[in-house]
């Protein structure tokens, strides 16, 4: 089964496997316009310790060869967050235009463009928390490591009371934020949402 997206006057034929709509890095050149045709896959490559097994895997899609001839290419697939993650590593004149576009659909149109499942449609918020939730904590991490080297040093030194207030904040913060990150990727993987009694 495919969906059907369009971005600018390119149309997106998405794959979906597992419950997920996955763009191949074919499509994202094309969107991308980038001229040289392994650029998706060297920005994967350069980056690939940034991308989870939710973001992007490698497949065999069978294509039409020579004299229409079957064939089997190993394809490397990404999902709506991989391929956001492709596009802020790129440099093309319209891949900010392209995060948009995909973060408007992470977070308004996925219901419209859904498989009419509800499984699906929980696994889509899924991605979508999971999404926020990585982004807050490469934040929070900048954020954390100028207090710790920083911040918290100079207020010590001036006998701020803040520095005793915020001490607890950011080292519980870090390890929050942790947990929610692990649980939400956890059941991301394993296609389940959390009970509620």
């Amino acid at each position: 089964m495919t969906i059907q997206l369009t971005f600018r006057s390119y149309q997106f034929e998405l794959i979906t496997r597992d419950n997920k709509v996955w763009f191949t890095s074919v499509q994202l050149i094309q969107a991308l316009e980038y001229v040289d045709e392994s650029a998706v896959n060297r920005i994967y490559a350069r980056h690939s310790d940034e991308f989870s097994s939710c973001m992007t895997t490698s497949v065999k899609l069978t294509e039409n060869g020579i004299n229409n001839s079957l064939r089997e290419i190993d394809t490397r697939l990404f999902s709506l967050r991989g391929a956001h993650l492709v596009a802020m590593f790129a440099r093309t004149p319209v891949a900010k235009e392209f995060r948009k576009w995909v973060l408007d659909i992470l977070d308004n149109e996925m219901d419209n463009v859904s498989l009419q499942s509800v499984t699906f449609g929980k696994l889509a918020q899924l991605e979508i928390d999971c999404y926020h939730i990585q982004a807050f904590m490469k934040h929070f991490t900048v954020i954390s490591d100028s207090w710790w080297h920083e911040i918290y040093p100079a207020l010590v030194k001036l006998n701020s009371p803040l520095a005793c207030r915020l001490y607890d904040r950011f080292k519980d913060g870090m390890v929050f934020a942790n947990f929610v990150n692990r649980s939400l990727n956890a059941q991301l993987s394993t296609g389940t949402t959390p009970r509620r009694n």
